[in-house]
This record gives C-alpha cells, structure tokens and sequence, in this order.
C-alpha cells in the first residue's frame, strides 16, 4: 500500500468565514426586505395617482367654472355657392345677426364656387341678401337664415 492511501484523511478544516452567519439572516430576511420595498413603491404610486389626480380635477375645475358662465351661442354660416368670376367678390347684407341693409359684409372666398359668412350673434332668424360687389343685388325675395345652423344657398343674378 501506498502511504498516501494508506493514511487516513485528514479532518476538515472547518473554512466558513465568520460572515456565512450574517449572509444567512440577510437571506432569511431578504423576503421581509422585497415586502417593504414592494409596500414603499405601491404607496409611492398611490400618492403619484392622488396627486396627479387632484391636478386634473383642479384643472377641470378652473376649465369648468368660467365656460358655465359664459354663453356661447352656436354659429350661424351662410354658403353661397355661385361663381361670380375672376376679380369679383361677394358681400351679404341683411337685418339681424351683426348685417346691415346699408353696407354689406365680405363673404369669405372658400373655392372657386363657394364663398361664406360665419356670425355667432344669430340669436333668432335673421333676413339676408347676397351682392356682387356690395352693388349688384342677386334676384328674388330675401332669404331667411336658421341661427346656429349651416345655410346653403345659390343665388341668381
């Protein structure tokens, strides 16, 4: 027999450092640790949610107050869909929602064919007339316009 197999094997040394304690209790600990981090970020983003939250509700309140004071009346649009060629333009005259029968008011030019008029102070149905030019009256009886409503007319000349 060899000696080396002969001999029998040595103890141990026992070679745990001192920490292996220390590691243990942070690892028994550790779920303890998770739940009050976990408890730490959910109250975090209750607290984010509540205040983010109140900041909208403010808002909205700041929002709220002044338009329900406010009263804001639909538009009333006429759209008068005639060419009245190159270089000339239309105007609308009328009584009620800001017209006048004396001077009329520039239609804006939206197309070729298509020119309107937009007013918000149409509280009640209002007569109107449409002019080339503010000179050249278009031909027929007034027209009457719907407040808050779109109105769409084709005028002859």
């Amino acid at each position: 027999m060899n000696e080396k197999t002969s001999k029998p094997a040595a103890k141990a040394k026992k070679t745990t450092p001192k920490t292996t304690g220390k590691v243990a209790k942070s690892a028994k600990s550790a779920p303890k640790v998770a739940k009050k981090a976990l408890k730490t970020v959910k109250s975090a983003a209750k607290k984010a949610v509540r205040e983010s939250t109140a900041k909208v509700s403010r808002a909205s309140r700041r929002k709220v107050a002044p338009s329900a004071s406010v009263d804001k009346r639909p538009e009333t649009t006429v759209v008068a869909m005639i060419d009245v060629g190159f270089g000339n333009q239309l105007y609308i005259r009328g009584e009620g929602a800001g017209l006048s029968w004396e001077t009329g008011a520039l239609m804006s030019c939206k197309g070729s064919d298509c020119w309107e008029w937009t007013s918000e102070n149409a509280t009640e149905p209002f007569e109107f007339k449409i002019l080339i030019n503010d000179e050249v009256w278009a031909q027929g009886e007034n027209i009457v316009a719907k407040p808050g409503r779109a109105n769409l007319i084709s005028p002859a000349f």
